[in-house]
C-alpha cells in the first residue's frame, strides 16, 4: 500500500509536523509499541503519525544515509507487529507497514493512523512478567504516559461535540485564561445552575471519552468538572471562574482570571512596575537578576546568608545584603526567619508565596 505522503517530504518534515514523526535506528519492540499506542490515541487529532525503522536520529532529525535493515529482518518485524497488535495493545491495533528503499538502504515505515476504537493502552513492559498497561500520548516530539489533571481543558475535551469541525480553543491573555468549546452544554442546563456548580445535565456526550479521561485520572466522574474548577479557584484565592453560553447553547466558554498577586508579580518581572534595581556585575536591571532567581529557588527551604553568597559568588557580606537581598526583601519575594534581628548569626532566608509565584511565572518551579 502506498504512503499518503512523499517519502522525501516525510524525511524533511513536510508536510508532516515533527511531533508526528519518530525515527528508530533499529527494531525496539517496546519503544515502538508505546509510540504506536500514542499515535493511535491521536489525542490532538493530527491524523496519527509515522515511525521510520532503520533510520537513526540526531535531535529529532534523520541521519542520512540510513543505517537500513536486512530484508529478512523486515519480515520478522512485521510478524512481531502482528503479535504486538493482538497481545500488547488494547483494543487490538495494527499500523500499516510499508517497506521502502532510501539511498539504497531498506527501511520500514509504520503508518499509524488515529484508531477508530480509541482510547488505546499498551503494556508498560514486554517482559514475561509484564502485565500492567498504561495509556500513551504524544507531547511535542515525545511519547509519554498520560497522567495528571488540567481542570477546564479536560472539561472542554469531554463535552465538546465531535460532530462539528470546531476545535477546542484555549486563549492565554495577559490577565486570564479562556477555554471555548462547541457546542454548548446540554439544553437542560441553566446558566445560574452552572455558575453555582449544581448543573445536572439530562444527557451526556462522549461517554467513552469520559471513561478514558477517568482512567487517566484527568476527571473523577460526571458533573465533577465545574465544581472542581470553582473550588480550585476559591482555594487558590483567585477571582471566581466565569461561565458563559448563548441562548442556542452553540458554545461554552470558561474564563479563569489570573490571581491579582500573580499579575502584580508579572508586571514587576517584565518591568511594567519595576522592583528596586539590583546590581549585577557592572550593570543594573529591573526585575530579579539571574543570581536573585537562583536565590529564590534555593530559598524554597530556609538558607543562611553564607549559602546565598556562594550562589552569587560574592565575598563582601554587606554589599551582598544591600545589592542582592534587600531588593528581594523590599518587594516581598524573600523574607527573614528572624526579622527582628536582621544580622543574627542564626538568621535564615526563605522564599515567600509571592516569590514562588515569580518562580512559576518564569518557569523555575516552586509554585
Amino acid at each position: 500500500m502506498a504512503l499518503p505522503v512523499n517519502i522525501n517530504d516525510l524525511l524533511h518534515g513536510k508536510p508532516i509536523e515533527w511531533e508526528r514523526l519518530e525515527f528508530k535506528a533499529g527494531w525496539n519492540p517496546e519503544a515502538v509499541l508505546h509510540t504506536l499506542c500514542a499515535f493511535a490515541n491521536d489525542i490532538h487529532n493530527l491524523g496519527g503519525g509515522y515511525i521510520l525503522i532503520g533510520i537513526a536520529e540526531d535531535n529529532g532529525r534523520p541521519v542520512l544515509p540510513p543505517l537500513g535493515l536486512d530484508p529478512v529482518q523486515i519480515d520478522v518485524i512485521q510478524k512481531d507487529l502482528l503479535n504486538l497488535g493482538f497481545n500488547a495493545i488494547a483494543p487490538y491495533y495494527h499500523p500499516i507497514a510499508v517497506p521502502v528503499e532510501i539511498e539504497g538502504r531498506h527501511v520500514l515505515v509504520l503508518w499509524a493512523l488515529g484508531g477508530p476504537t480509541r482510547p488505546y493502552k499498551a503494556k508498560i513492559s514486554l517482559r514475561k512478567d509484564g502485565k500492567d498497561y498504561a495509556y500513551y500520548i504524544r507531547k511535542a516530539s515525545s511519547t509519554i504516559r498520560a497522567k495528571g489533571a488540567d481542570e477546564a481543558v479536560v472539561n472542554a475535551v469531554y463535552h465538546r461535540g465531535y460532530d462539528t469541525r470546531e476545535p477546542v480553543e484555549i486563549r492565554l491573555e495577559r490577565n486570564e485564561l479562556m477555554v471555548i468549546s462547541y457546542p454548548g452544554p446540554d439544553r437542560s442546563v441553566r446558566l445560574e445552575q452552572l455558575r453555582a456548580g449544581r448543573a445536572q445535565p439530562r444527557r451526556y456526550r462522549n461517554r467513552r471519552i469520559g471513561e478514558f479521561l477517568k482512567e487517566l485520572e484527568f476527571t473523577e466522574g460526571r458533573c465533577t468538572g465545574i465544581p472542581k474548577i470553582i473550588e480550585a479557584m476559591e482555594k487558590n484565592g483567585s477571582p471566581p471562574a466565569e461561565f458563559e453560553f448563548d441562548e442556542d447553547h452553540s458554545y461554552f466558554m470558561v474564563r479563569l482570571p489570573i490571581h491579582p498577586t500573580a499579575l502584580e508579580v508579572a508586571e514587576s518581572v517584565t518591568g511594567t512596575t519595576p522592583i528596586p534595581s539590583a546590581k549585577v556585575g557592572t550593570g543594573t536591571k529591573s526585575g530579579p537578576s539571574r543570581d536573585q532567581v537562583e536565590i529564590l529557588r534555593k530559598c524554597l527551604t530556609d538558607r543562611p546568608i553564607s549559602d546565598l553568597m556562594t550562589i552569587a559568588d560574592r565575598t563582601n557580606r554587606t554589599k551582598f545584603r544591600d545589592q542582592v537581598l534587600k531588593p528581594l526583601l523590599a518587594v516581598g519575594l524573600l523574607e527573614m526567619t528572624i526579622p527582628e534581628k536582621p544580622t543574627s548569626s542564626k538568621q535564615r532566608y526563605r522564599t515567600t508565596e509571592k516569590g514562588r509565584v515569580v518562580l512559576a511565572a518564569i518557569g523555575e518551579g516552586g509554585a
